[in-house]
């Protein structure tokens, strides 16, 4: 996502907990497909994708879905462009790959409290979006994290209104609704919650 927050550059699989999670590949395989200007940056539109079992992390904050819909809401014009004239309801997530492992996730982001499931486990919950997002002044580890980010695309919800601009305050009410019950199962496929230590979350 554009700008950082508790799910998303900004936010469980057991058996990968604690372990160095080495990605796929050690190098980057990928193509820049587009390119968005965003504000002071860019996003680009990668052409790699993820594999069942690669592992997925997300900044999952208080885990509570109805935060998480209101920033998706609160960005969804910045996505304008990215694929059409609209914007995206997006998760920000980062995965291991490209040469990024878990631990270079936990120590290139500052929120402690995070989820990870296999892709194989939340690909049936939203499409997969490779995004880059190119920011001047980025820190060198923070850039470099940008190859394994990408965005889960929610893609149930109607977005018609919001992208014409005439979304009343009962209607924006309403849209934000079917945007939580939308992300519940996203979050939940997620959980638990827990620190950069694998303690559970409170």
């Amino acid at each position: 996502m554009p700008h950082c927050n508790q799910y998303q550059h900004t936010d469980g699989c057991p058996h990968a907990r604690g372990s160095q999670s080495p990605s796929r590949a050690s190098d980057p395989s990928f193509r820049v497909v587009r390119s968005v200007r965003v504000g002071g940056g860019r996003i680009d539109v990668r052409s790699d994708t993820l594999h069942d079992d690669d592992l997925v992390l997300i900044h999952m904050g208080t885990g509570d879905p109805s935060l998480l819909a209101g920033k998706m809401l609160d960005q969804f014009a910045e996505y304008r462009g990215v694929e059409t004239e609209d914007g995206l309801l997006c998760v920000s997530v980062f995965g291991v790959t490209n040469g990024v492992t878990r631990d270079d996730i936990l120590r290139a982001n500052p929120q402690n409290k995070y989820g990870e499931a296999r892709y194989g486990a939340v690909k049936h919950l939203a499409r997969l979006l490779p995004t880059s997002f190119i920011e001047q002044g980025a820190s060198p580890l923070s850039a470099s994290l940008q190859r394994a980010h990408f965005d889960l695309v929610v893609e149930t919800v109607d977005t018609a209104a919001l992208a014409a601009g005439t979304l009343g305050a009962r209607a924006e009410r309403a849209l934000l609704a079917e945007i939580e019950a939308a992300v519940l199962p996203i979050l939940e496929a997620f959980k638990p919650r827990t620190d950069k230590r694998g303690e559970p979350a409170p």
